[in-house]
């Protein structure tokens, strides 16, 4: 599985088949009655931006490219997506602009149709920028369909391409309808039964009913938390990684994506080892990674970031929306931190920030600001710190899975760690020179980091890499050390 940006990660030499409505669902959907159901706090936001701004559609919008060998079944392949879209009742809807908010209408299943016809343009069009354009001005989420799919032949295969407004998408979506539309094609082409519910039991319509419930029901509860985690970093929340003077207050700039591995599949079973020895989970593992290269470089001895955590309990697994949460991940480090220690720590902060994560972000940040604390955090765009968590069976591990985002513009760097059969960074921020370098001298920092782990069983800060083992001393008996870095 890879992240990144569209123009990375999408090609096409030929011209791509949409998969798209027919006139007849189109029509349907459009005399769907209205819901009573809000949007959610993420799809409410992102709702009131895209009002105020149409243009930055392309922007907000999430993709993902599955390959499947062997030519395409065209038939098979509409079949397979009108039945992912009948599943998923997140992919029927679409919001309608009222006084005061947004009304939310939702398809019905059994008007669910899809037809293939050829992307247009001349031959000689440059066929992945067109496909990119094409659902950048066609999918909106004031209209049904705010969805995309496209197949594009290849060599021994072809590709997938799954398109989606964020309002009704995140990663674990867009990993998820990788593999169901794959296994939903392979069964209509071959004639089996496949294992997707025909309609999935996690109802983003219900998600947001719960997720409001969850608002009313846990703030007074959890709210004193939340002001008591933020309050250990004086109520602000820095970047993830290392700061950046070159991004201005207020301005925002073209985003680029940068993608290392930090681990290759032989390190990553090491690293995988030590971890399993030791008991420590891969999420505090690369939490306490972050945490003790900023420590090695700035000598930072508390550690912060904006988790964004999964919210896909009872029934929420395979569902298709936006549904997750962000949350506060802090823990403080030793004096002198190894990596076992440091892991320990992290467990705690995370298990705290899942705790948190049953109560919507912004319902403590409304409590938050009620005591006229956290301006910063609710006027400055955020950075983010997301894991994902692949797995590492045979099936994830030779999956051919790209991930995109739209570029867009940004005014700050989130990163994504993400563990297959390896592990990798993706970054998105600013596309400013000395940013991209200091990132890139960032990710070489995180490499060491996860490469001594792997390959002594410890890291701390200052040891010289031929010590980094647990009991490893130096000539005078007593472990060597490096300077830290500034």
């Amino acid at each position: 599985m890879r992240l990144g940006s569209p123009s990375e990660l999408l090609t096409a030499a030929v011209r791509p088949v949409l998969l798209r409505p027919t006139p007849a669902a189109h029509a349907a959907a459009g005399r769907a009655p209205a819901s009573s159901t809000p949007p959610s706090f993420l799809q409410m936001d992102h709702l009131r931006a895209a009002a105020v701004d149409p243009a930055t559609a392309g922007s907000a919008q999430l993709g993902v490219v599955a390959r499947i060998s062997g030519d395409p079944d065209i038939a098979a392949l509409t079949a397979a997506t009108a039945d992912f879209v009948r599943a998923h009742d997140g992919l029927r809807t679409w919001f309608a602009p009222v006084d005061g908010g947004f009304l939310r209408y939702i398809a019905a299943p059994e008007e669910m149709a899809f037809e293939a016809v050829p992307l247009p343009g001349p031959t000689d069009t440059a066929w992945a920028p067109a496909l990119i354009d094409h659902f950048a001005r066609t999918l909106s989420p004031f209209a049904w369909p705010s969805i995309g799919f496209a197949a594009v032949p290849g060599v021994g295969g072809f590709d997938v391409v799954y398109v989606a407004d964020h309002a009704f998408s995140d990663g674990i979506s867009q990993a998820a309808a990788a593999r169901e539309l794959t296994d939903r094609y392979y069964a209509h082409r071959d004639g089996t039964v496949t294992t997707w519910p025909a309609i999935n039991p996690g109802s983003a319509a219900r998600y947001a009913d719960t997720e409001y419930a969850r608002a009313a029901d846990r703030v007074e509860e959890l709210s004193p938390h939340w002001l008591r985690v933020l309050a250990e970093t004086g109520f602000r929340l820095p970047p993830p990684g290392p700061e950046h003077p070159e991004i201005t207050d207020g301005q925002r700039y073209p985003r680029f994506f940068h993608t290392e591995v930090l681990l290759e599949p032989e390190k990553a079973r090491r690293f995988d080892a030590v971890l399993a020895t030791a008991g420590i989970r891969p999420s505090a593992a690369l939490f306490a990674t972050l945490a003790l290269t900023d420590f090695a470089r700035i000598g930072q001895r508390r550690y912060t970031a904006l988790n964004v955590v999964a919210t896909r309990r009872d029934g929420y697994a395979t569902a298709q929306g936006w549904l997750c949460n962000f949350v506060p991940v802090t823990f403080a480090l030793d004096a002198d931190p190894d990596f076992a220690g440091t892991a320990t720590a992290a467990r705690t902060g995370l298990d705290q920030c899942r705790a948190l994560a049953a109560l919507p972000a912004h319902a403590a940040l409304a409590r938050l600001l009620a005591t006229g604390q956290g301006s910063e955090i609710v006027t400055r765009e955020p950075g983010f710190v997301t894991l994902m968590d692949a797995g590492t069976d045979e099936d994830s591990a030779a999956a051919d899975i790209r991930i995109f985002s739209g570029e867009g513009l940004t005014s700050t760097v989130s990163s994504w760690l993400v563990r297959t059969d390896s592990y990798s960074v993706t970054f998105g921020a600013p596309d400013i020179p000395a940013v991209r370098t200091r990132l890139i001298d960032y990710t070489a920092a995180l490499r060491r980091t996860l490469t001594a782990v792997a390959t002594t069983g410890e890291y701390r800060p200052g040891l010289r890499s031929a010590d980094q083992t647990i009991g490893t001393a130096g000539e005078s008996g007593k472990p060597r050390r490096e300077g830290r870095a500034a």
